[in-house]
């Protein structure tokens, strides 16, 4: 019954030559590169060619090249099929849906739930990580300060000076405070042994739910993308993600809960719709049976990643530009509203309680009228707190703009590289083991936390700016004091950079009129720290982002170009810092207009505007001259077929689908036999097929049947020879459901007519079943976690050997392509349909290959388009 075709030759009357003489000799130049790879891969070894030829630096407009080992781990994921399934079974099954307005209402209902669900599962998070930190500094304080010395300044046997008093010593620097050796060792143990009890906590976390580890953004943007991650939406890994990552915080250690939030936010809006969980053995009614399908759920996570951002930042334009351009691959107007509302909701809670707790502690509302909500609510860097913050735009200010974006833009790029070279070394050598993957954030705390420690003690004290020290309680923030003899007029600055909350050093840096906050040794010591130690954590086995870090290095470089222009016809050094904050991220990231709409609600600071535009502008070019984006780049560390927004193939115009597809397709017949159908799905991991027409000897394309449609037929067969078929497909909505099996056994009957007629009598034809009884056993399936193929070999010959028509139950409205059409096309189709499977068909309609989402990743089309052989591009007409 299986037909197989030839393959069909690289060179043919549709391929057409480039249209300069500099795309041909890049053409030849990729051909001779492969060709070169090829015969060194035969004679070295694959492993050793691909070691000594990875790239340090990738340009974002080339595709990533993959090793073999790649491919291989690529080949093992799967794809989702987004273009639901027009078969016959399912049109009759949708006529028995409920109103296209009550879905509406419903539809809009769900939105506003996820919003409010998001919103209040941020603020556990960020509630408890405030209420920590604040009790790990107390503790640290309290401890250091409990010992102060009572020893008078010559027992110098027993006190720490970090700074000796001479003639040098500049009249503004304070000496540090003389402290005894056991309080600091008491600090430095509780400080140390703090972190790395978190971490421990953390990554064990994440060993009973790997799929918990890391930020979940680059996954979530895969799925979005077509591509399926292995449990990233089980509601165990929302609870072991949410204790992971606010233990991974709370160590203290250089990450963030922002991407974690992301992807929180993606598990309530993927989980919550259903209404259902194997995990927790609950299910609701048929009410949010219309919601369990790829496309309604892709929306929903959609915008769950987009309050995940919303609740992260305090912006909900920014969540929802975040969203569009980075993460969603389909985006469409009608669900950027809906996605806009869910933001709106999960605002409005977030604002309203945080109006109200701080740290899980009530606050104080009696300066404030009944109903006012707290600046720190509205914008998380509120900036025109007071007044003297307000800094007006001059126009010398692009000068320091430009500076810090460009250096900004290469310190990105040595983030992103140095990070994922840590990830490739992180993967080869310590996941492999769980206990080296458990021990290395243990291992890391304790260097990292040694270093936030032990480093302040090294440096001494400076006074603190009038204007922070008299607003600080109207800034929020806090300085360090605690290493200082006068806590009242001075501060730590390198303390306060490494030991205090990451939210209140933000708002620290972006602090206006405050020269002499931070020095520039205290800036530079923690550039160094922080850059190094945020580059290598944000892979280790815990749940961790890189954003806060992101906006911190960013706002720390901006901060020390700031002192390069201290006069303030340029800029204020908390202007400059939120340029480079801005500026940095961008270079990470490569956002745009989402980013700015990001920050500009961060801060409620909407006078920098085209500085911030230009400084993303001038980073995100310096950034893609050198490597991909650090999302982008961690999903090539992952080996995850994902597929651009527009291929960076610029020969996708001349070449046509037949020099990429797939060749021979394994392909089912409209009238097939049990036995051949469970050939097909135990010898193949194919998830589509393509049906042809039983008995013609061109066998034309009639339409596509998924794996999953197979799996449920061979079930029915199986239940009813082995006599389970009663109790589960007969329900409680008999009435309809034999009304629906009327009348699509009545049209099956009528198709298949002269097909049981050539089969004939000696054979029996399965009876046919309807979407809803398909349904049912797929809910039998689902709950009592049965293989996807029954046992086949338990029942009779004759039931194996039985014919099953399979035109009922495929998708006769499937897209494909013909063999002639372009590749850019069939790029375009593929991806912004959503698809699994691409036929291609010759002019006789017969099925001669298939396209799947392999064949259209960067490296692989560079592989299929650029290695032509020099010769075919000199015998064409344009040749000659």
């Amino acid at each position: 019954m299986r037909t197989s075709h030839r393959n069909i030759g690289a060179v043919g009357p549709f391929d057409l030559p480039s249209t300069t003489l500099g795309r041909r000799e890049t053409d030849i130049a990729t051909a001779a590169w492969f060709y070169e790879l090829a015969k060194e891969v035969e004679e070295v070894g694959d492993a050793e060619v691909n070691r000594a030829r990875a790239p340090l630096f990738e340009r974002a407009h080339r595709p990533h090249v993959f090793t073999a080992e790649e491919r291989r781990r690529m080949d093992c994921y799967e794809s989702i099929d987004y273009a639901e399934g027009q078969s016959l079974v399912h049109r009759i099954g949708t006529t028995r849906q409920r109103s296209a307005d009550a879905q509406g209402w419903l539809r809009l209902l769900m939105f506003v739930l996820i919003g409010l669900a998001v919103g209040g599962w941020s603020l556990l998070v960020f509630q408890t990580l405030d209420y920590i930190a604040r009790v790990k500094l107390d503790a640290v304080q309290g401890v250091v300060q409990s010992r102060r010395s009572a020893h008078s300044p010559s027992h110098k046997s027993s006190a720490v000076n970090s700074e000796r008093q001479s003639d040098g010593c500049s009249s503004g620097v304070i000496v540090l405070r003389t402290l005894s050796w056991s309080a600091l060792l008491r600090g430095w143990v509780l400080y140390t042994m703090w972190g790395v009890l978190m971490a421990l906590l953390s990554s064990l976390c994440c060993l009973v739910m790997p799929s918990a580890a890391g930020s979940g953004i680059p996954d979530v943007m895969a799925y979005l993308n077509g591509v399926m991650f292995p449990r990233i939406f089980n509601i165990r890994n929302l609870v072991v993600k949410t204790l992971s990552c606010i233990l991974a915080v709370s160590a203290g250690l250089p990450v963030g809960a922002e991407g974690p939030m992301i992807h929180m936010g993606s598990l309530i809006g993927a989980g919550l719709p259903t209404g259902r969980s194997r995990s927790l053995g609950c299910s609701a009614t048929s009410v949010f049976d219309s919601f369990r399908n790829p496309r309604d759920q892709r929306d929903f996570i959609s915008a769950g990643a987009a309050c995940g951002l919303t609740s992260a930042f305090s912006s909900p334009l920014g969540g929802m530009l975040f969203v569009l351009e980075e993460m969603a691959t389909h985006f469409s107007v009608r669900l950027a509203w809906l996605v806009f509302l869910s933001c709106l909701s999960c605002m409005w809670i977030i604002q309203t309680c945080n109006s109200f707790l701080s740290g899980w502690h009530l606050v104080n509302r009696s300066a404030m009228a009944p109903g006012n909500l707290r600046d720190a609510s509205i914008a998380m860097f509120y900036m025109d707190t007071v007044a003297e913050n307000t800094v007006t735009l001059y126009t010398y200010t692009f000068i320091p703009t430009a500076v810090v974006a460009v250096l900004s833009g290469l310190s990105a790029v040595a983030y992103t590289v140095s990070s994922i070279r840590f990830s490739r070394w992180r993967s080869r050598c310590l996941f492999p083991t769980a206990l080296y993957r458990v021990l290395e954030p243990c291992v890391f705390a304790v260097l990292f936390a040694s270093a936030c420690y032990v480093l302040p003690l090294l440096t001494p004290c400076v006074p603190t700016p009038p204007h922070v020290r008299e607003k600080k309680e109207a800034l929020h923030v806090e300085l360090f004091t605690a290493f200082c003899a006068q806590p009242e007029a001075t501060h730590h600055p390198l303390a306060t950079l490494t030991m205090t909350n990451p939210y209140n050093l933000l708002r620290l840096l972006f602090s206006r009129r405050s020269a002499g906050l931070f020095p520039a040794w205290s800036l530079l010591l923690h550039l160094a720290i922080y850059l190094l130690g945020s580059s290598y954590a944000g892979g280790m086995f815990i749940s961790c982002g890189t954003v806060i870090p992101s906006l911190l290095i960013g706002a720390v470089e901006g901060r020390l170009i700031g002192l390069l222009f201290q006069r303030p016809v340029w800029a204020d050094e908390g202007v400059i810092a939120l340029i480079g904050a801005t500026a940095y991220f961008a270079g990470i990231s490569r956002l745009t207009f989402a980013l700015v709409v990001v920050m500009m609600e961060l801060t409620a600071d909407v006078s920098h505007i085209t500085c911030l535009m230009l400084g993303i502008l001038l980073a995100k070019g310096v950034a893609d001259k050198c490597c991909h984006s650090f999302y982008h780049a961690s999903l090539e560390v992952k080996a995850v077929p994902f597929l651009e927004a527009q291929t960076s193939m610029h020969l996708l115009d001349t070449y046509t689908a037949r020099d990429i597809m797939t060749s021979p397709a394994t392909v089912l017949e409209t009238m097939d036999t049990i036995l051949h159908v469970l050939g097909a799905l135990t010898m193949t991991r194919h998830n589509a097929f393509p049906v042809v027409r039983v008995g013609e000897a061109d066998q034309a394309y009639e339409g596509m049947i998924t794996r999953a449609q197979l799996q449920l037929l061979l079930w029915v067969v199986y239940l009813r020879e082995m006599g389970d078929a009663a109790e589960i497909l007969v329900g409680g909505e008999g009435g309809d459901d034999g009304e629906a099996d009327t009348g699509g056994d009545g049209a099956a009957e009528g198709r298949g007519g002269a097909a049981s007629q050539q089969v004939g009598t000696e054979n029996a034809i399965q009876p046919h079943v309807t979407a809803a009884e398909l349904k049912r056993v797929h809910e039998f399936l689902f709950w009592n976690r049965l293989p996807s193929i029954p046992m086949m070999e338990h029942l009779p010959l004759s039931a194996v050997r039985s014919y099953i028509d399979l035109r009922p139950y495929v998708d006769n409205s499937a897209p494909y392509v013909q063999q002639g059409v372009c590749v850019s096309r069939a790029y375009y189709t593929f991806r912004h349909l959503g698809l699994r499977h691409l036929p291609v068909l010759d002019q006789t309609q017969r099925v001669v290959g298939i396209l799947t989402r392999v064949n259209f990743v960067g490296d692989r089309l560079m592989e299929k388009v650029g290695a032509q052989p020099s010769e075919h591009l000199a015998d064409t007409e344009w040749g000659r």
